[in-house]
């Protein structure tokens, strides 16, 4: 139980250090409004993946988008303030 707990975190965070480190880029090519609209749709894409219980492989993807989005969305917000 705990690789599994291990290995859905470190996925997730994985999907974090990428949207973080791709934030840099496409906030400058794209803006803030596409942005935000592409960090949804990765969550949205990541919570569609796991509704459908894949197998434990697909669902380590599935997290790793749902970060990426998690991170687009979070950087983006918090710059605001």
């Amino acid at each position: 139980m705990c690789t599994v707990y291990t290995s859905s975190h470190f996925s997730c965070s994985q999907g974090f250090l990428v949207g973080a480190l791709a934030t840099i880029y496409v906030t400058k090519r794209f803006g803030f409004g596409k942005i935000i609209v592409f960090g949804a749709l990765c969550q949205i894409v990541g919570y569609i993946i796991q509704v459908f219980a894949p197998p434990f492989p697909a669902f380590l993807i599935s997290f790793a988008i749902t970060g990426v989005g998690i991170q687009l969305q979070v950087r983006h917000t918090l710059h605001i303030l």
